[in-house]
């Protein structure tokens, strides 16, 4: 059984450190970014309905052309 860690242990997690972090830092930003496109979509929807509420209230009205 190993109950010490030698040097080439020590220099592999040195370098997985920094790939670790970056993997981590993406894994977040794309949550956000997750976050951010559902919201867009939301909103999209929105304005649509919100484009179809107008048009059939507006097909109402009756307009001159002068």
């Amino acid at each position: 059984m190993k109950h010490f860690i030698d040097l080439t242990d020590v220099f592999i997690l040195m370098k997985a450190k920094p790939l670790v972090n970056t993997f981590l830092w993406k894994t977040k930003g794309l949550e956000q970014l997750d976050i951010v496109l559902n919201q867009l979509d939301t909103v999209t929807q929105q304005n649509a309905a919100n484009a179809e509420h107008l048009s059939q209230s507006m097909s109402k009205f009756k307009f001159r052309n002068d």
